[in-house]
């Protein structure tokens, strides 16, 4: 699957954030963020030989998916070490903003398609990820799911259910 954060500004960004920060702080920060979605950091303990701190920080971020190294860089942004450092902030914020339009890219695909078997799927698909966007995740799974059997109903020119 394709990456979706530019590595390059990833990489950079992971520099300047490394800078403000001592190694333990570094993973502490790493641990309690991937502790919260159950994964395990590789680097738990400074080991100034092996790794220097950019390395250690992109060492402990390779755990994480897209959506949540997006998601720890937007919480990290607003830690009173980087409230000074506009440029940092704003790198950051241009690195979810890269992020989000592939994400808006293949949501606007989604619906073209959809579009071409029926208005109400598209209708219906636009809900899901706008229940989606207020983290409302359920609705947005059912809404998912109701759109997946719509559209096959809609192939398959059968009105049954999924189960059925």
């Amino acid at each position: 699957m394709k990456n979706r954060i530019p590595l390059v500004l990833l990489n950079d960004v992971e520099d300047q954030i490394s800078q403000h920060f001592s190694a333990n702080e570094l993973i502490d920060l790493t641990y309690e963020f991937a502790k919260s979605y159950n994964k395990s950091i590789p680097i738990d303990e400074p080991n100034y030989g092996s790794f220097n701190k950019k390395e250690l920080l992109s060492t402990n971020l390779n755990v994480l998916s897209d959506n949540e190294k997006i998601e720890f860089l937007s919480q990290i942004k607003y830690h009173s070490r980087l409230c000074e450092d506009d440029f940092l902030r704003d790198e950051i914020d241009l690195l979810v903003k890269d992020a989000s339009n592939g994400v808006i890219k293949a949501r606007n695909s989604v619906s073209t398609l959809l579009e071409t078997y029926s208005i109400d799927l598209k209708n219906q698909w636009q809900r899901t990820y706008r229940f989606y966007d207020h983290l409302d995740y359920r609705n947005a799974l059912d809404n998912m799911r109701l759109t997946i059997e719509l559209l096959i109903k809609r192939i398959t020119g059968s009105e049954a259910s999924l189960e059925n």
